[in-house]
């Protein structure tokens, strides 16, 4: 949730622009989602990725590429997205195409039962050890 003192980008979106994809996904979904995270971007580790983890219904598809890159909140390198991007056009199921570039499957109720986002992602988003 965005702090009411903060510069609020989303009210300058026009209205019937979906923003909260906790509450469309907290419901079963057609479709498999595809989340990127970078692990030296805490804030969004703690405002996005676990909010949406949290809320996420279980009959969701949901796979997560989470890796530390550059400080703060920058995005994957290029190399990767264009790896993942080539990977699920090609591939015969995004599925294959997500892990094939090392995303995982994401048990969607993982998240719920961390206190500190942990060193491994994969872990977490797993549910494994």
């Amino acid at each position: 949730m965005i702090d009411e003192a903060e510069y609020d980008p989303l009210a300058l979106l026009p209205d019937g622009v979906i923003t909260d994809l906790c509450a469309l996904y907290d419901r079963p979904v057609r479709g498999a989602v595809a989340y990127m995270q970078n692990l030296n971007d805490s804030s969004h580790i703690e405002r996005h990725l676990k909010p949406f983890m949290a809320q996420m219904h279980g009959d969701n598809e949901v796979y997560l590429l989470a890796e530390a890159w550059r400080q703060g909140h920058t995005p994957p390198p290029k190399s990767l997205l264009t790896a993942t991007l080539e990977s699920v056009t090609t591939m015969p199921t995004w599925s294959q195409g997500l892990t094939s570039v090392g995303f995982e499957r994401v048990d969607p109720g993982g998240l719920r039962r961390i206190q500190a986002f942990g060193s491994s992602a994969a872990s977490i988003a797993t549910g494994r050890e």
